[in-house]
């Protein structure tokens, strides 16, 4: 957050609010006047986020690991043996999983 400057002032923050600056990876994403104390309950609630960089767990669960093609060509076949899956729709993602 930052005091709103004289170009703040153009674009329609009045002397009275703060602005709220929302960055990203060393870029800005958004920018809002806002009423005094407000900026500050926002980037409270944001820190306090369960998503928010610092609050996840550094031994989260890794993502699963994709299933390997043997696993996905048996999925494949069964789904065409229960008509699931046309021929057409069988062979392209077949083909599509085989690369």
């Amino acid at each position: 957050m930052r005091k709103a400057t004289k170009q703040d002032r153009k674009n329609g923050a009045s002397a009275f609010q703060q602005v709220f600056v929302l960055q990203g990876g060393g870029t800005e994403l958004a920018v809002c006047p806002v009423n005094y104390g407000t900026a500050t309950k926002i980037e409270a609630w944001i820190r306090n986020h369960p998503s928010f960089r610092g609050n996840v767990p550094q031994n989260a669960p890794a993502a699963p690991a994709p299933p390997n093609i043997a696993d996905a060509l048996t999925k494949l076949v069964q789904l065409h043996e229960t008509g699931a899956l046309s021929p057409e729709e069988f062979d392209q993602a077949k083909a599509k999983l085989l690369g």
